[in-house]
């Protein structure tokens, strides 16, 4: 399966060298080389059938148009930012939650900020040229203040507001994201490997310009090439490659700075030793019995982070250390702690 795997990356870095593909959808004038392997409309699945609520006020928010018509073609690394308004008294002062997000030759989040007047300003920065679908959803017309859940109903009771999920009249909308012309292109340099304070969240919007999904291969592209042993049935390896599910594979891309490979975190080129062996031997505590130098890695999720845990414990068989545990909490029927 390792060495399945190792082919299905390197015929996917192949791909991207690929003729690009023709077709029928509407690209920005100068953007066809950008379009290998762009998401479309309707390609990245938004509803996942979770229950909505009927009440909603997603078909009372808008954007102005006027103060927005030249929003909607910018160059690559530059913000693009827009107004929603809603202009019926029940939201006339703020309080609903958005969850913004555009897909093209990458895959981005946004910014929603509540100016508590009836309007939101919106902002994301797309760094891949390319035509992109924006998408603003609804998430709750009326957030309760934190202090006050759980809410009471009418009923006497208590309830969590439910995940709306519309998409607000007006969307989904294109934009063409231009490469950065020659007067405003800045020189780019290698990128270095990424310190712990780049790879660490410390709050809910830091992660916003730090990387992105890049859309490397998609199977219905024409530059897409057959890359599994079998690809006319279903199996673990190509369910795992995203052949089976979505179709579309994607690596994240850090802005910044740059990931170690797995390869050189197996042996490094300075000893050829594992990197966890390298980094415990660096603080002192390689292989130690002493209890306050154990480490212990807990990953908390569904069956992708079983997948994760896979991947981890495939990559420490190979280290010498042994005060390393990893270990998985399961959320596939809830979250409990005794």
């Amino acid at each position: 399966a390792e060495k399945k795997s190792l082919s299905i990356d390197s015929n996917l870095s192949s791909t991207s060298e690929k003729v690009e593909e023709s077709t029928s959808h509407s690209y920005g004038v100068g953007l066809n080389e950008y379009q290998r392997f762009n998401l479309v409309a309707g390609e990245l699945p938004g509803y996942t059938g979770w229950p909505r609520p009927e009440r909603t006020l997603a078909a009372f928010f808008s954007i102005d148009e006027a103060e927005n018509r030249q929003a909607y073609k910018i160059e690559s690394g530059n913000e693009l930012s827009f107004t929603l308004r809603c202009k019926e008294q029940e939201c006339s002062q703020g309080g609903a939650h958005f969850y913004l997000r555009a897909y093209g030759p990458s895959v981005i989040t946004g910014n929603v900020r509540d100016n508590k007047d009836g309007s939101y300003s919106i902002s994301f920065y797309p760094d891949d040229p390319g035509t992109y679908m924006v998408e603003l959803v609804l998430a709750f017309s009326n957030t309760p203040e934190w202090n006050s859940f759980p809410p009471e109903n009418n009923y006497g009771g208590h309830t969590e507001p439910l995940y709306e999920g519309y998409l607000v009249t007006g969307f989904p909308r294109q934009i063409h994201v231009y490469p950065q012309s020659e007067k405003t292109k800045i020189k780019k340099t290698r990128k270095h490997i990424c310190t712990a304070d780049q790879l660490i969240e410390s709050n809910s919007t830091s992660a916003l310009r730090k990387g992105r999904w890049v859309v490397v291969d998609k199977v219905r592209s024409k530059a897409h090439r057959l890359v599994t042993p079998d690809p006319d049935t279903i199996s673990l390896l190509s369910y795992q490659g995203g052949f089976n599910s979505l179709g579309i594979v994607m690596n994240y891309e850090f802005n910044d700075c740059s990931l170690l490979s797995i390869s050189s975190m197996i042996k490094n080129k300075r000893n050829k030793i594992h990197l966890m062996d390298q980094c415990l031997t660096d603080i002192g505590i390689h292989n130690s019995k002493k209890q306050k130098d154990s480490l212990r890695l807990i990953l908390i999720g569904d069956s992708v982070m079983k997948l994760e845990e896979k991947y981890m414990r495939q990559f420490m068989s190979t280290a010498v250390t042994k005060n390393i545990k990893i270990q998985r909490i399961t959320t596939a029927n809830g979250l409990y702690f005794k």
